[in-house]
């Protein structure tokens, strides 16, 4: 496995694969490469697959692989155990490509391997590493069969291979090609296996078809933010009227000495006093509001300006208040 992080100015983000050409089947490869983001070329020994993104928004400039080489190494196993998960997950930067340029609508989806909805650590990396739409994938993951158990029906295949064939794989392992021997293994494993119950009849969606459910998603998502956001509104409306009404309820049972309190804070004459007593006094009004006693309010306000009128200050804290109707 190779990887080219980035490049000066433009970025281009690459997963490639080198195979044996026989740990793999071409026909397997192709369908996954119709769209940009996912190439293939073979020659008589190897077949290299190319997963490939062109991001807009990664920080230019260039960046190791360390860290990635090791976390990605796995997607190259699972590959060669048969698994299309990676080129099927590249595909979809194709796909969510075509909605961007509003291209392609009609171009159908290549086999949805099983597993999208659970997808491995190794998976997951190169999901983080070529930046793939996460709703994407999910909408993918709606048509994607549960993985079968990893290696179910090995053993007893093995077992009824000729002796021939299993001499061929053993002496190719002892030569040094373990992993081109573990990977044609498998190859034949798939090969004999049956086709899972319903994988033939799952119908195929189109890129137009997976766009539109990554909106119609990305919508209710938007709705749920909103409803979410007017509950939570609406809860903390309900507490501060709560509030104020247990306010209210405490004030009114002392509502002769508040508006003594009134004008102890205002003989004080201190900026903080002046603050608590028109604090107080907006009380006292929206209890008159509550008790529809608002001119009996205004009355006793007006009398207290009056008397205190050459407190200028608390005059001006009143006034902003707008404690006092015309």
């Amino acid at each position: 496995m190779s990887l080219l992080i980035a490049r000066a100015v433009d970025v281009l983000l690459i997963c490639s694969e080198t195979v044996p050409s026989d740990a793999v089947a071409w026909d397997e490869i192709a369908p996954y490469c119709d769209g940009m983001n996912v190439s293939a070329r073979r020659t008589d020994e190897h077949v290299v697959v190319d997963q490939l993104n062109d991001p807009e928004d990664w920080d230019a400039g260039w960046a190791e692989g360390e860290g990635w080489m090791a976390r990605l190494a796995g997607v190259r196993q699972e590959f060669l155990g048969g698994d299309m998960q990676c080129l099927y997950l590249a595909w979809l930067l194709y796909a969510g490509g075509c909605e961007a340029a509003n291209d392609g609508p009609d171009t159908p989806e290549p086999p949805v391997p099983p597993g999208l909805t659970a997808l491995t650590a190794p998976l997951r990396a190169l999901v983080e590493f070529l930046q793939i739409d996460e709703d994407l994938i999910a909408v993918a993951s709606e048509g994607s069969a549960p993985a079968p158990p990893e290696h179910e029906g090995l053993s007893a295949w093995i077992a009824q291979l000729p002796s021939t064939e299993k001499d061929a794989f053993l002496l190719r392992a002892a030569r040094g090609d373990h992993a081109g021997a573990a990977a044609a293994l498998n190859r034949g494993f798939r090969a004999a296996a049956p086709e899972p119950v319903g994988d033939s009849e799952r119908p195929r969606r189109t890129v137009g078809e997976l766009n539109d459910r990554v909106a119609a998603i990305r919508e209710a998502r938007a709705q749920e933010r909103l409803r979410q956001a007017a509950e939570e509104r609406r809860r903390r409306e309900e507490a501060e009227a709560a509030a104020k009404e247990e306010r209210l309820e405490a004030l009114a049972s002392r509502k002769v000495a508040a508006w003594v309190d009134v004008e102890q804070f205002v003989a004080a004459r201190q900026q903080d006093s002046y603050d608590e007593a028109v604090k107080l006094l907006a009380n006292l009004s929206e209890l008159a509001e509550r008790e529809g006693d608002e001119w009996d309010f205004g009355e006793r306000l007006r009398v207290l300006l009056e008397v205190h009128a050459r407190k200028t200050t608390f005059v001006a804290k009143v006034d902003k208040a707008r404690l006092l109707t015309p």
